[in-house]
């Protein structure tokens, strides 16, 4: 397995990352051998979120079995929290993402979904969204911060261009390249 450094946290990334969107579909018993398998051929990344359904469940219950034998800091986690207007919602939501993670810290936490700087704005202050994720931080509670979208183009580079986020969750593969030069410039 090759290990790249993601974003601009100094985390080693296994190339391949396990996302974790789809969980609610199959079998608890399946989604949580998917995770161990995983690991045990090397990737040491695991991505879920608040908005899929049971993910962050099943992926806890994985997690408390692979940390019996796998050393807690060989791997890395993330989750996704969509920003709010209401901070106390997304603390919440946080809160209830820890839960049932069953983590004590969080390697990367994302702000799930903006496509654009305007529908942020609201939590990108340091009484909104923004504000309680560099307490977490400050609290070592959460490592890395970033942001996950499916957004056009201008809108993920005005995103980019605040200089908040460590890292980005996006669509660039080989048969779509719309945001490559997002990409140079992050």
């Amino acid at each position: 397995m090759q290990y790249r450094r993601f974003g601009r946290t100094e985390m080693l990334l296994s190339q391949f990352s396990l996302g974790c969107m789809q969980w609610g579909k199959s079998p608890q018993a399946n989604a949580i051998a998917t995770i161990e398998r995983a690991v045990e051929l090397g990737v040491n990344h695991i991505e879920t979120a608040r908005g899929y359904g049971n993910s962050e469940e099943r992926v806890g219950k994985a997690l408390a079995r692979i940390f019996k034998r796998v050393p807690r800091e060989n791997l890395y986690i993330t989750t996704k929290i969509g920003p709010s207007s209401d901070v106390e919602e997304f603390k919440r939501n946080f809160e209830t993402s820890m839960n049932l993670l069953g983590l004590d810290y969080l390697d990367n936490l994302d702000f799930h979904g903006p496509g654009n700087l305007k529908t942020i704005m609201p939590a990108m202050n340091d009484r909104g969204c923004l504000g309680f994720v560099r307490k977490m931080m400050s609290e070592g509670v959460v490592r890395h911060f970033g942001f996950s979208t499916h957004g056009y183009p201008t809108g993920v580079m005005d995103l980019v261009n605040t200089n908040e986020f460590e890292s980005i969750n996006l669509h660039y593969y080989y048969f779509y390249q719309g945001l490559r030069h997002v990409v140079e410039r992050a």
